[in-house]
C-alpha cells in the first residue's frame, strides 16, 4: 500500500474535497484523510442547500474572487454533470444604513454588479411573501443564488479521484509531525508522509494545531425547514430569492427558497442565533428544543408570515469563528509545509464561506511587499505573475493586487476612486501614475507595516485577519493549489 504522497489533504468537507479535486488536478500525488463519511452532517458542509452571492457586504475586496468562484462552479457542473448552482437572486434587507444593505452596495458599486435598490413598497409588490416595515430597504443582486454542499463535496472528491487521489474515509487522523523531507501522519489505520500537508479540519482544526492557541472558537448553529402555509408555490426558486435581514435589534435571519420539492419546506436561519452556542465538535448539542423552533419561527414569520407554519426538520451546524469573522490561510509558522485552511463560517458557499486575498490573498501579500520592498515596477510584477502561472493576464492580476493592497492597508480610498470597467478589472493610465506616486512615496509605510509582519512571525504568532480572507470553496482550492505547489517565486525572509 502506498505510503507516500506530494500532498496530504486532511479533511474532507467543502474546503478539503475542493482542494483535494485541483492538487491532483495538477499532477500531485494525494491523500485526502477524512474522520467521518464524505460528506457527512457532524461539521459545516451540509443542510442540502448554502448561500452564495456576489455583492459580499462583509467587504467589496472578496468580489473579484467570488466572480471566479461562479466560473468555477459552472465549470464543476460541466465535468461532473451534476448540478450544483441555481441562480435564484438574492434580497439583502434593512436599514438603509445597516451593514447587510450599505456593505452590499458598497460592493456592488465598486464592482459594477446588476443590482437594484427598493423601497418597502416594492418589495411587497414583487416579492410579496415579505412583510417589511415602511423604512425596510432592500438591494436586489440578480446573481446571487444557491449551491448544493453535498453534492458539491460529491463532485469535487470524485473529479480528485478520477486524477488519481487515495482518499480515506472514515479514517480519524491521531497526530502529525513535521520531518526533514516534509510531514509524516498518524492515523487510526497507519501512518503516511508527504511534502506538504494542508490542514482542512474546520471545527477540529483547533485540537490539531493547539500548540499554536489559535483564537478560533466553535460555534452551535441551527438550520431550520418550515411548511409555508398555503403551500411552496410562491417558494419556488423561481419566485423567492435568497434573502439576509439586519434587524433593528441586530438578528440576521436568512433563508433560501424550496429546493426539495413536497415535504421539504422552506429553509431559514438565525445567523449567530439561539443558546449554548459556544461548544467544541464533541460537546455541541445536536438535539433542537421546541424553545430553539418556537424563537425562530417567531422572527421568520414577522417578516414572511407564510413561514409561520410547524417545522418539517433541524439540523445543526458548526461555525469556526476567528477573532474578526473573516478567514483564516497561511503557513505554520514553525512549519513552512504545512498549510492551515482555517475558515470563518460556512453560510456562503462562495466558498467557502468569502473576497480580498485567499490563499491567492497569501500570495499577494508577500507579491505586494517584494514590490514595495525591493522596488519592484508593475512591469516586474507582471513577470512574477507570468513566472507562477496565473490563469488571469498579467495586467489585470497586477492591476488588483497594486488596486486592493494600496486600497486596505494605505486608506487612501479617495485618491484610489478606480472607476472598474465591465468587461475587465484594469486600472486607467492615470490611476496607474497615481499608484506608482504611491509606491515612492509611502515605501517607509509599507516597510513598516512588512517589518511588523515579520517580527509577528518570528514571535510565534499567526498572522490571520483581515488580510486573509478567503472565498469558502471552490475558487480558494484553486490558488491554494498554486500555493501549495509553488510558492518559492514569491517566498519573503520572514
Amino acid at each position: 500500500m502506498q505510503r507516500s504522497f506530494d500532498v496530504i489533504v486532511l479533511g474532507l468537507g467543502g474546503m478539503g474535497s475542493a482542494a483535494a479535486c485541483h492538487l491532483s488536478a495538477r499532477g500531485q500525488r494525494v491523500l485526502g484523510l477524512e474522520q467521518f463519511t464524505a460528506p457527512h452532517e457532524q461539521g459545516s458542509s451540509h443542510g442540502r442547500s448554502r448561500v452564495i452571492r456576489q455583492a459580499y457586504f462583509e467587504d467589496p475586496a472578496y468580489v473579484p474572487l467570488l466572480l471566479r468562484a461562479y466560473e468555477l462552479w459552472r465549470q464543476l457542473e460541466r465535468d461532473s454533470g451534476k448540478e450544483l448552482l441555481t441562480i435564484t437572486g438574492g434580497l439583502m434587507l434593512g436599514a438603509p444604513d445597516s451593514a447587510v444593505v450599505a456593505g452590499s452596495h458598497r460592493s456592488a458599486r465598486q464592482h459594477g454588479l446588476p443590482h437594484e435598490l427598493l423601497g418597502a413598497r416594492e418589495i411587497k409588490r414583487r416579492f410579496p411573501q415579505f412583510n417589511p416595515e415602511a423604512d425596510t430597504v432592500a438591494l436586489y443582486e440578480k446573481n446571487a443564488g444557491v449551491v448544493r454542499p453535498e453534492e458539491a463535496v460529491r463532485a469535487h472528491l470524485e473529479s480528485a479521484a478520477h486524477h488519481g487521489a487515495r482518499l480515506q474515509i472514515k479514517e480519524k487522523v491521531l497526530s502529525w509531525a513535521a520531518t526533514d523531507a516534509g510531514v509524516r501522519v498518524k492515523t487510526s489505520r497507519g501512518e503516511y508522509e508527504a511534502g506538504q500537508l494542508v490542514i482542512c479540519a474546520g471545527p477540529w482544526a483547533g485540537q490539531l494545531l493547539s500548540d499554536l492557541e489559535l483564537p478560533l472558537k466553535v460555534e452551535r448553529q441551527i438550520q431550520f425547514w418550515f411548511e409555508p402555509v398555503g403551500g411552496l408555490g410562491p417558494f419556488l426558486p423561481d419566485k423567492f430569492p435568497i434573502w439576509i435581514w439586519e434587524t433593528k435589534d441586530g438578528e440576521h435571519p436568512y433563508g433560501l427558497p424550496a429546493l426539495d420539492g413536497e415535504g421539504g419546506g422552506v429553509k431559514v436561519s438565525i445567523h449567530h442565533g439561539g443558546k449554548n452556542r459556544d461548544c467544541t465538535p464533541e460537546t455541541v448539542e445536536r438535539k433542537i428544543t421546541d424553545e430553539e423552533i418556537d424563537l425562530t419561527r417567531r422572527v421568520v414569520a414577522s417578516r414572511i408570515p407564510a413561514l409561520a407554519g410547524r417545522c418539517l426538520n433541524a439540523v445543526t451546524c458548526l461555525y469556526t469563528n476567528t477573532a474578526d469573522e473573516h478567514f483564516l490561510i497561511d503557513r505554520h509558522p514553525q512549519h513552512e509545509r504545512v498549510l492551515i485552511v482555517g475558515t470563518y463560517r460556512d453560510v456562503d458557499l462562495d466558498r467557502q464561506h468569502p473576497l480580498a486575498d485567499a490563499v491567492a490573498a497569501l500570495r499577494r501579500e508577500r507579491l505586494f511587499e517584494r514590490v514595495l520592498l525591493r522596488g519592484m515596477s508593475r512591469d516586474d510584477v507582471k513577470a512574477l505573475i507570468e513566472a507562477i502561472g496565473e490563469q488571469e493576464t498579467p495586467d489585470q492580476f497586477a492591476d488588483t493586487i497594486l488596486v486592493e493592497h494600496l486600497k486596505r492597508v494605505v486608506g487612501q480610498q479617495s485618491l484610489l476612486d478606480i472607476q472598474w470597467q465591465e468587461s475587465a478589472r484594469v486600472v486607467t493610465a492615470e490611476t496607474e501614475c497615481r499608484l506608482r506616486q504611491i509606491i515612492g512615496t509611502e515605501r517607509e509605510v509599507f516597510g513598516d507595516f512588512c517589518n511588523l509582519r515579520r517580527c509577528q512571525r518570528r514571535a510565534g504568532k499567526l498572522d490571520h485577519g483581515s488580510n486573509l480572507i478567503f472565498d469558502r470553496f471552490t475558487h480558494g482550492a484553486e490558488h491554494l493549489t498554486r500555493h501549495v505547489l509553488d510558492d518559492r517565486a514569491l517566498m519573503l525572509e520572514f
